[in-house]
């Protein structure tokens, strides 16, 4: 059985430079995987096409974390990362998320998941506006020395 606590160990001792919660998120995905196949174990990530099949259901960039996390496990339990066919398959279907994420980000589109994120216009004008008033009651402007507030909301 692979524990989480197995999983830190063995990517901490390959990646010792990489950041806990990076760490952290790569075991979460993997313990995900493990729990989506009912598996004990990751030894199912050789089969990449039933991998392939489950995750193409999920948004192209939580794919591509996914497949970072198999890639990152692999990599640390291999003695030849650099030639694991397994490995160059993962990467290679990664890579082509990437490219799409790039693609997609250097139109300038937003997306409808990144629109929900965004703020009206009409909520932004009223703020600027807001802050307009506060800063000609406070009178900033004409302040010589502005204190961090004032500094804040100028």
């Amino acid at each position: 059985m692979t524990s989480k606590e197995n999983l830190i160990e063995t990517i901490k001792k390959s990646r010792p430079n990489v950041k806990e919660t990076t760490i952290k998120m790569y075991v979460s995905n993997l313990m995900k995987l493990m729990k989506l196949f009912d598996k004990e174990d990751l030894k199912f990530l050789k089969d990449i096409d039933k991998i392939k099949d489950k995750l193409s259901q999920l948004h192209y960039t939580t794919q591509r974390n996914y497949y970072n996390s198999i890639i990152v496990y692999l990599m640390s339990i291999t003695d030849k990362p650099n030639e694991d066919k397994t490995i160059k398959e993962y990467n290679s279907i990664r890579d082509d998320l990437n490219k799409k994420y790039e693609e997609e980000q250097a139109t300038g589109t937003i997306s409808d998941k990144q629109k929900e994120n965004f703020v009206d216009i009409s909520e932004v004008n009223k703020m600027i506006e807001k802050m307009g008033e506060e800063i000609k009651e406070r009178k900033i402007k004409k302040k010589e020395d502005l204190t961090a507030k004032d500094k804040a909301l100028l």
